[in-house]
């Protein structure tokens, strides 16, 4: 049986824009890096680029849903798998060889480092999350509204964030950044789903 693929052309304009604004906002960083007095105006495009990372998470999530009408779940998963964490794995150990060149630190550590969500990759780890909870979040998704879920997962969302940022809770670093945690995304994944 053949499987027909299907497109949705909205989100090949949603991605563009989103490429386009991650680019700008790490040329705006290189270009920033360097100096130390930066106007105003340099800073507040790089913060209003932030959109692009909060667009992926929401794009993810639409195609997990999407996607999962078409197949089973562990096909699904072995794709993210094949095509979104090795690449990860192999750019974090690719990424700690330079910075251990470069920066004289040692190998395996930073390797580590990166595994866990140190470099830009990050997000691919916040998108396998979504990924692995999504068996338990779908039926709760089916059974209520999104007049209900939306607002339950910004609730969450919006305190969990708080209590990192405004330090009601004191988290012992554990070997990651707790903002890599699904509590942080999970208005995305329920806005996308």
């Amino acid at each position: 049986m053949e499987r027909r693929v299907v497109v949705v052309p909205e989100l090949i304009v949603i991605r563009a824009l989103a490429c386009m604004a991650v680019v700008l906002m790490h040329s705006i960083y290189m270009v920033v890096l360097g100096q130390s007095e930066v106007g105003t105006g340099l800073n507040i495009t790089r913060l209003l680029l932030l959109f692009s990372t909060p667009t992926f998470a929401f794009m993810s999530a639409f195609l997990i849903g999407f996607s999962k009408r078409k197949r089973t779940y562990a096909e699904t998963l072995w794709l993210r798998v094949k095509y979104l964490l090795l690449p990860y794995l192999c750019f974090a150990v690719f990424y700690a060889a330079w910075q251990a060149y470069n920066w004289g630190m040692p190998f395996a550590q930073r390797a580590w480092y990166n595994i866990r969500g140190g470099y830009h990759g990050y997000f691919v780890l916040v998108v396998m999350q979504f990924y692995l909870i999504h068996p338990l979040m779908k039926p709760l998704m089916d059974r209520f509204s999104p007049k209900v879920m939306i607002p339950a997962a910004g609730i969450v969302n919006l305190l969990y964030l708080a209590a990192l940022n405004l330090g009601w809770v004191r988290l012992p670093y554990l070997g990651f950044n707790w903002y890599h945690l699904l509590p942080a995304w999970v208005f995305y994944y329920v806005l996308g789903y």
